[in-house]
């Protein structure tokens, strides 16, 4: 494995509402009360494969939180704070070949509750195959 360039930067995102109503700016109407996000990758002007071999591979990763809001019914189903990461890396096979593999780790807001059981952490993979004409 080679180390990646000097020049390398990685862009960030970062995201964040919260409101005690549910109502977010703009009027939306949401059950979630509070949402953070954030998630990174080397920059694609700059730097694109972590391996000199491969540089036009890129590569991610992100988390995100969530919690609901006091509404009642969203308690007595047992609806509670989420969270999870997301891990992915895209090959380029060739200039027109795209293909992704990804990795999440969910941890559900799903408590358990007299009608039914809590939700286990997921772990999700995937594949997507990009072609471009």
């Amino acid at each position: 494995m080679t180390s990646w360039p000097s020049t390398t930067t990685f862009t960030s995102t970062f995201g964040r509402r919260e409101t005690e109503s549910g109502v977010f700016l703009g009027g939306l109407v949401s059950p979630m009360v509070k949402l953070y996000s954030t998630g990174t990758c080397p920059s694609a002007s700059v730097a694109r494969g972590m391996f000199s071999s491969r540089p036009n591979d890129t590569f991610g990763l992100g988390y995100y939180y969530t919690a609901p809001s006091d509404i009642p019914l969203l308690r007595a189903v047992g609806v509670d704070d989420e969270q999870g990461v997301e891990a992915w890396y895209n090959f380029e096979i060739t200039p027109w070949l795209h293909v992704t593999a990804d990795l999440q780790v969910i941890d559900p807001g799903l408590e358990s509750t007299p009608l039914r059981e809590g939700a286990d952490t997921a772990w999700v993979l995937g594949v997507r195959t990009r072609v471009n004409f």
